[in-house]
């Protein structure tokens, strides 16, 4: 038996992964982002479903607590999230220093 804050979780792994696959539908994602999404909100559905294996394998690797385990998991996702989206904004601030550059040599070339 799942009690409410299990459930709650299920229905929102159950909620994202059905919305990944609507943004992955419409084309506003790739195949292999939302084959990461549906991984990561099946595995919340997984850990919520059957606490006790967590817990074993919690003993296993000497995390006291899962709490702790989900925070490492969490800023360690949250770092390389921070990474991947500063390489792209660097890419676009390249890309925008172009357009401009080329943009004024052709004003310039009209004057």
């Amino acid at each position: 038996m799942i009690n409410g804050v299990a459930t709650l979780g299920v229905f929102f792994g159950l909620f994202m992964g059905y919305y990944t696959f609507v943004k992955y539908k419409r084309k506003e994602i790739s195949s292999w982002q939302a084959l990461g999404w549906e991984v990561i909100w099946t595995g919340i559905i997984v850990v919520v479903l059957i606490p006790g294996q967590i817990s074993n394998f919690l003993d296993k690797v000497k995390i006291a607590r899962a709490l702790d385990l989900f925070l490492v998991l969490g800023m360690i996702f949250l770092l390389a999230v921070s990474f991947y989206l500063f390489v792209n904004i660097n890419k676009q601030k390249r890309k925008h220093e172009e357009l401009v550059q080329i943009l004024a040599i052709k004003k310039a070339e009209k004057r």
